[in-house]
């Protein structure tokens, strides 16, 4: 029986565990990924589906801000996303693999822009 301990200010943890699968899991969630600079910092993941996409999650500490395809299309729901320029100066050098959009806004599909897909669509259709 292993023990891991996991001390979070003045809270301790016990985890008590035989397979090492599980061990490896619970060490694995406690890394952040690369450091991007400042509180930032990124794990990068091959596809999960096929067809699927390379993609990199991006944390400020310990939370999300955004996912990124390898493309540079939204993951995860990140549409809309503006990405910080230090977090861009960071992808670039850490993960150059990554294309990343000109205007550091992860691309979206904004109500006016599905609205005139919707119309152009449509008066295709009645011709």
């Amino acid at each position: 029986m292993t023990e891991i301990r996991l001390q979070i200010d003045e809270v301790t943890i016990h985890v008590f565990c035989d397979d090492d699968e599980a061990i490896f899991a619970l060490h694995e969630a406690n890394q952040r990924g690369v450091p991007l600079g400042g509180p930032y910092s990124a794990r990068y993941d091959k596809a999960h589906t096929d067809p699927g996409e390379d993609h990199l999650h991006v944390f400020m500490k310990n939370n999300q801000i955004f996912a990124i395809n390898k493309s540079g299309t939204a993951h995860d729901h990140s549409h809309g996303t503006h990405i910080p320029n230090r977090v861009v100066k960071g992808i670039q050098k850490a993960f150059p693999q990554i294309q990343l959009p000109d205007d550091n806004l992860i691309e979206c599909i904004g109500v006016l822009d599905e609205m005139r897909w919707l119309t152009e669509a449509a008066s295709e259709e009645a011709t």
